[in-house]
């Protein structure tokens, strides 16, 4: 069974196209280095995790990226909703292209908390149907 799983990874990843490969491998590694940074360290430092990015002259795919990405994210045990949204904000970074990341609590049907990405105003990572419960906490916001 899981030769069929493994079979069908290699088979979505060698569907991408050269670009969504790149942004695919960028993403997997960030999504690792999040993950394990986080595992040890607190939350907080992630604000001193470097986000000064290439600024690659390439042009930029926000399609590409975020479905490179969404592949990407299953191959990382424990790549919770933190761990995606610093991972994508420092891939993001890396293409010269500004990001927000939003943690924030809710205190409908006890307490959560959620972390969210957003690009040009607009939420691209971490939407759930009830992200307007969520509070965002002024000290969970990262720019660059």
């Amino acid at each position: 069974m899981q030769a069929l799983s493994l079979f069908r990874k290699i088979k979505s990843f060698s569907a991408l196209e050269a670009e969504s490969r790149r942004y695919f491998m960028h993403s997997w590694l960030e999504l690792l280095k999040v993950r394990f940074l986080l595992s040890f360290r607190p939350v907080k430092t992630m604000k001193r995790y470097q986000i000064l990015g290439l600024k690659e002259d390439k042009e930029f795919s926000l399609q590409d990226f975020l479905k490179s990405f969404d592949l990407a994210h299953r191959y990382i045990p424990g790549a919770t909703c933190l761990v995606q949204a610093y991972a994508a904000k420092k891939v993001l970074a890396d293409y010269g292209q500004a990001s927000v990341v939003r943690i924030g609590v809710s205190k409908k049907a006890g307490f959560k908390a959620h972390a969210w990405l957003e690009y040009q105003g607009t939420v691209i990572l971490g939407q759930v149907m009830n992200l307007a419960d969520y509070q965002a906490l002024g000290g969970g916001v990262m720019k660059n």
